[in-house]
């Protein structure tokens, strides 16, 4: 095997064996700016978004823009309407 194969074959097979387990909370000031403050709240809304996919974050209530079926089978979404500008 020439010296150049064997140099595309190892770089080709390098595995990464660092695994990092730190996290960094942000400054305060970025936190109390922030529309969602942590990290257990981010995690939560997640898991509402899973399990309620038509569920408005804000409000709580099921989000007025619904995708419905044309009968020609074409995605058609309601309007929210949306300031112009």
């Amino acid at each position: 095997m020439s010296t150049k194969a064997l140099a595309d074959l190892q770089a080709s097979s390098i595995d990464s064996i660092l695994q990092e387990q730190r996290s960094f909370e942000p400054p305060a000031e970025f936190t109390r700016q922030a529309h969602i403050k942590n990290l257990a709240e981010y995690e939560r809304l997640y898991k509402e978004s899973i399990d309620d996919p038509d569920k408005s974050p804000s409000s709580g209530k099921a989000s007025p823009a619904k995708s419905e079926r044309s009968p020609m089978g074409n995605s058609i979404t309601k309007s929210r309407n949306f300031p112009t500008c």
